[in-house]
């Protein structure tokens, strides 16, 4: 399904993927993080309401791979947000992001 969106043959899209040195599960990864830290920061949903939009069906796991993700939990990250303390992705470069390759990209 992914690869029709795109316009490609599956067998394209995994060739595309190994030359990026990625998998479809980290692609997948790294856009519900992106999505992720959109829905916390700029538009400042409930880490409950996070999980669910970026389709985990379980906070407890989302939790976990945000923090494997990004090193801090959803909240830190919020509360870090909130002080004007530095993150991994800002929320200037998250609107840059959704300026530059429109609101899903991929995602």
């Amino acid at each position: 399904r992914i690869a029709s969106e795109l316009l490609m043959s599956p067998s394209l899209l995994k060739k595309k993927l190994r030359e990026e040195e990625t998998s479809y599960s980290q692609l997948l990864t790294e856009c519900r993080m992106q999505r992720a830290l959109q829905l916390i920061v700029i538009h400042g949903f409930s880490i409950k309401r996070v999980a669910v939009s970026c389709g985990y069906h379980s906070v407890s796991y989302f939790i976990y791979v945000f923090r494997n993700y990004y090193g801090m939990t959803p909240t830190e990250y919020q509360e870090r947000s909130a002080q004007g303390l530095p993150n991994r992705d800002s929320a200037a470069s998250i609107v840059a992001q959704e300026n530059f390759y429109g609101t899903n990209r991929l995602c």
